[in-house]
C-alpha cells in the first residue's frame, strides 16, 4: 500500500475517536473569493469542463497549456506554477488554470494553496471531473497533515466529509473513474461513522471493468478487512494463477499475510513479486518487506538492505512511498540495531529531501545527545 493511500487508513482510525465531536463541525463547506492575486475576477473560460484541463478535442493538447503539461511531466513544478499564474492573469481559461494550479501546488507541498485553487476550480467548473478530483486530492493531503497533531484533528474530521463528497462527485461526473473510487475504498475501510465496508466493496467491484488488477486487489483487501480473510487470499491466488507475472497480486497477498502474522509466507510472496523486473511492484515489495521487519523488530539488518536497494533505485512510480520516508524507516531499523549514529545520518538525509518530515525531526530530537 502506498503513501498517498496509507494516510487514509492510518489517520482516519485516529480521527474516528473524535467522530462525535465532528458532528458539531460538519456544516456547510468552505467558500472562496473568485479573484486572482491582483484582485481580478476569475471566469470559467471557454475551455472544456469535463475533459482533463488544457485538452482539446479527442485529448489533443491545447497550445496554451501544452508547455505546462510538459513541465509537470518533467516534475518542474515551480516553473509550471509560474506559467499557470501568468495564464491566470492573461487568459480567460481560469477554471482550467486553477485545476492545474491545484495539482502543481499539491506537488510542491503548498497544501493550503492547493486546497484554495481546488475550491476555485470546482466553483468555476462545477461539472468538471478533473477539477473535483484535483480538489479531492488536495483535501486528502491537507487531512494527512492535519491528522499529525491533536490540534488539527477537529478540522481534519470535518474535512473527511468534504473529501468524500468531492470524490463521489468525480464518480458521478466520470463513470469510468478509478482514482476517486480507489481513494473512497480506503476511506470507507475506516470504522463507522466515517467508513462503510459495503460501500468499499461496491466501489472496488466498480473498478474491475476499468482496471482489473487494481479492482481485484482492492476487492481482496476489502474482504480481508471485512473478516473474510480466506476469501481474500483465494481471490489473490486465483489472480496469480491466471496472471503469474503480475507482481501486484503477490504484493497484496503478502500484505494480507503480514496482517495475519504469517511472515514466512509473506516473505515468499514479496520475493516472488520481484521476479518480473524492476517495476513499481518490485519496489513496493522491497519497502513493505522491510517495513514488517521494522514494525516487529525482526531481522532489521535485512530491512536495512531492502531499504537501501529501494533508495538507490529512486523509483518514480505514482503512489510509491517517497525516498524521505524510506530513509526514516532505514534510520528506525538502524536504531533498533543500536546503531544510533548511523540512524541519525539517515534521518538527516531524509530532512535534506523533505525538511518538514515530522517523523525524522522527532527521531532526531529523541536521540539528541
Amino acid at each position: 500500500m502506498s503513501k498517498p493511500i496509507k494516510w487514509i487508513l492510518g489517520s482516519i482510525v485516529v480521527l474516528v475517536i473524535l467522530s462525535v465531536v465532528a458532528l458539531v463541525w460538519w456544516g456547510q463547506g468552505p467558500t472562496t473569493r473568485l479573484v486572482d492575486g491582483s484582485g481580478k475576477e476569475l471566469t470559467a473560460g471557454s475551455g472544456p469542463a469535463s475533459n482533463g484541463p488544457g485538452t482539446g478535442e479527442e485529448g489533443a493538447v491545447d497550445p496554451l497549456f501544452g508547455p505546462v503539461h510538459a513541465q509537470m511531466e518533467a516534475k518542474q513544478y515551480a516553473a509550471a506554477k509560474e506559467a499557470l499564474l501568468r495564464i491566470l492573469e492573461d487568459s480567460d481559461r481560469d477554471g482550467e488554470a486553477c485545476t492545474l494550479l491545484c495539482d502543481v501546488t499539491r506537488e510542491l507541498g503548498q497544501v493550503d494553496e492547493a486546497v484554495d485553487y481546488g475550491l476555485k476550480a470546482v466553483e468555476l467548473l462545477p461539472d468538471s471531473a478533473s477539477a473535483h478530483l484535483a480538489y479531492a486530492r488536495a483535501i486528502g493531503l491537507q487531512l494527512q497533515e492535519q491528522s499529525q497533531s491533536l490540534a488539527g484533528m477537529l478540522g481534519a474530521i470535518k474535512g473527511v466529509r468534504l473529501f468524500k463528497a468531492e470524490a463521489e462527485r468525480v464518480i458521478e461526473l466520470d463513470p469510468t473513474d478509478t482514482y476517486a473510487r480507489m481513494m473512497l475504498v480506503f476511506t470507507n475501510l475506516a470504522p463507522a461513522p466515517i467508513g462503510n465496508i459495503e460501500r468499499a466493496l461496491e466501489l472496488a467491484a466498480e473498478i474491475v471493468p476499468h482496471d482489473e488488477v487494481l479492482g481485484t486487489r482492492l476487492l481482496a483487501l476489502c474482504h480481508h478487512k471485512n473478516g473474510e480473510t480466506e476469501h481474500a487470499i483465494e481471490l489473490c491466488r486465483e489472480a496469480i494463477a491466471e496472471f503469474p507475472t503480475e507482481g501486484a497480486y503477490r504484493v497484496t497477498l503478502a500484505d494480507i499475510y503480514v496482517d495475519e502474522q504469517r511472515f514466512d509466507e509473506a516473505d515468499a510472496e514479496y520475493a516472488a513479486a520481484r521476479l518480473g523486473g524492476k517495476d513499481g511492484e518490485y519496489y513496493r515489495s522491497l519497502y513493505y518487506q522491510a517495513r514488517w521487519r521494522i514494525e516487529n523488530d525482526t531481522d532489521c539488518e535485512r530491512a536495512v538492505s531492502l531499504l537501501e536497494e529501494y533508495i538507490a533505485g529512486d523509483p518514480d512510480y505514482e503512489d510509491l512511498p517517497y525516498a524521505t520516508d524510506a530513509l526514516w524507516r532505514k534510520g528506525r531499523a538502524l536504531q533498533l540495531l543500536d546503531r544510533v549514529d548511523e540512524a541519525r545520518v539517515a534521518w538527516q538525509q531524509s530532512l535534506e529531501l523533505d525538511p518538514g518530515n515530522k517523523r525524522s525531526i522527532d527521531s532526531l530530537a529523541a536521540t539528541a545527545k
